[in-house]
């Protein structure tokens, strides 16, 4: 395929619906090499089967983002079927509601493990093809309530806020490797 994306390996995280579904398919409409991440056995598999007929280039593989193992394993895997990850879109997430006083330290653990963890976990592992080829691209998608948030959206406000300080300092830290981890501006209003 031809496209803006026809020379990169794009690893999507959450991939199986939702947000991430969507930036598998564009990836894919850009040319790009798509491989695919997720808990969800059955909604992956149609995710997976829905870019193949497109003609996109697609490996799937279900693990958790949680488990360096699980991380390990589905990178590898992936690796193995596309070519070295060039693009990683950190986009897995657990939307969390909760009271302070109530929530439980499993319940927070879960919120960050996920959210947080989760995106270093994979960072982690596809970083050092990245900085051997010198060339990639780390997209961590946040929230808006990171910047700007409502009641009851404890712990995810904390988690996603940081997410946004993790994704600035690794911004500076792989820089000089010419490996790309944009980060966007706060969110401005009256």
């Amino acid at each position: 395929m031809s496209g803006r994306l026809a020379d990169e390996v794009v690893l999507v995280t959450g991939a199986a619906r939702g947000i991430g579904g969507a930036v598998a398919a564009k990836a894919a409409e850009e040319g790009a090499a798509v491989a695919l991440l997720d808990v969800l056995a059955d909604e992956l598999a149609a995710t997976t089967a829905a870019l193949e007929q497109t003609g996109a280039r697609v490996a799937a593989a279900v693990g958790d983002i949680t488990d360096e193992h699980a991380v390990r394993r589905s990178v590898d895997l992936l690796v193995a079927e596309l070519g070295p990850v060039t693009v990683l879109v950190n986009n897995a997430g657990r939307n969390a509601y909760a009271d302070a006083t109530a929530m439980t330290v499993a319940e927070w653990d879960s919120v960050f493990d996920v959210d947080l963890k989760g995106a270093w976990l994979m960072a982690r592992q596809v970083l050092p093809s990245m900085i051997a080829h010198r060339h990639g691209s780390i997209v961590n998608i946040a929230s808006i309530h990171s910047q700007l948030t409502t009641a009851g959206m404890f712990p995810y406000a904390a988690a996603k806020s940081g997410l946004v300080g993790m994704t600035r300092s690794l911004a500076l830290d792989v820089a000089r490797h010419d490996i790309r981890v944009p980060t966007s501006p706060a969110p401005t209003g009256p």
